[in-house]
């Protein structure tokens, strides 16, 4: 509304750099959220390690309030 009402295009300029930060850390969770819940590496050699890793974070969420407090805020939006 600034840009119609007072002619200031400073916020509609800005828009992209403003929101790149927050599209980044949308794609950093959903990176992170496709690993912790699908199968890693299935039939390869890394296998049982990234299936450790996986179960590490899941600990992680349940065990820690702080840590799933964060995950529930990225999970839900809430930033």
């Amino acid at each position: 509304m600034d840009r119609f009402i007072r002619h200031d295009h400073e916020r509609l300029d800005g828009y992209s750099e403003t929101r790149l930060a927050r599209i980044w850390r949308i794609q950093e969770f959903v990176h992170w959220m496709m690993d912790l819940v699908n199968t890693p590496g299935l039939g390869t050699p890394a296998a049982p390690f990234l299936h450790r890793v996986q179960m590490a974070r899941l600990e992680r969420v349940i065990a820690s309030p702080s840590y799933g407090a964060a995950f529930l805020e990225d999970y839900i939006g809430y930033w």
